[in-house]
């Protein structure tokens, strides 16, 4: 017995990604939607949480693993599902933790060139450190460059 689960429609909404342990570990994978022939795994070191672009020809998802890694997999617009190899897009320094009891820990922006990710954890100077007691602590910084630019004048 295996699980499919946290699914993903593709903007157009002839796929669906999803995360399969078919295979003994989490993979990505994709196939025809709502039904139709065809089943494809697109990330090869593991992988959970997919998100596509907004204009579906990316799809992104996280590592399966303590790696902390987005990947990318490219997206041929065609009457099949026609995909490229998996590679990294990038890493995180300190690592971010997926929300596994409630959903991905990321989202695409609207542009398709930024994304939100959620961290769980404590931030020294805010209620907690690392090893301090409590929950954690969430910290939302809004326009983060100028936010730098004014705590770190020129």
């Amino acid at each position: 017995s295996y699980s499919e689960i946290e699914p993903a429609v593709s903007p157009d909404g002839r796929w669906i990604a999803y995360t399969s342990d078919e295979t003994g570990r989490k993979e990505i994978r994709v196939r025809s939607f709502p039904e139709g022939p065809g089943r494809w795994q697109v990330s090869a070191q593991g992988g959970r949480y997919p998100r596509w672009s907004h204009d579906g020809r990316e799809l992104y998802f996280e590592d399966d693993g303590p790696n902390s890694r987005m990947w990318v997999v490219g997206i041929e617009p065609a009457e099949s599902f026609v995909y490229g190899s998996p590679a990294v897009l990038f890493e995180s320094l300190g690592g971010w933790s997926g929300f596994s009891e409630v959903g991905s820990s990321y989202d695409v922006a609207p542009d398709d060139q930024r994304f939100l990710i959620g961290y769980v954890g404590r931030v020294a100077g805010f209620g907690g450190d690392a090893g301090g007691a409590g929950g954690p602590n969430v910290v939302l910084v809004n326009n983060f460059f100028e936010e730098l630019r004014r705590m770190v004048p020129e």
